[in-house]
């Protein structure tokens, strides 16, 4: 099981560039999903900037009844291509 902060740590490796990650399709006890405040807090963005990029059409989300998702592998795939595309400081 990975935890909330080796995922947090991942997360950010990846978006720096550091490391490309190829998780398999899911982590026994993993979420598949998380709130976008949990989202924002995991990447270091913030949650405008998680709902700008769905407003852009870069970024699904997944609404169940009240609640508004970000499925962790399209929270992957949003890092590992602006990681690509942006340069690194």
């Amino acid at each position: 099981m990975i935890s909330d902060y080796s995922t947090a740590l991942l997360i950010r490796a990846e978006m720096r560039g550091k490391m490309k990650i190829t998780p398999p399709a899911h982590h026994p006890g993993e979420p598949l999903a998380v709130s976008v405040n949990e989202a924002a807090r995991l990447t270091g963005l913030s949650a405008a900037t998680l709902r700008r990029r769905h407003k852009n059409g870069g970024l699904p989300l997944v609404r169940l009844g009240r609640r508004t998702l970000i499925r962790l592998d399209d929270l992957r795939r949003l890092l590992s291509t602006e990681g690509t595309s942006s340069s690194n400081t």
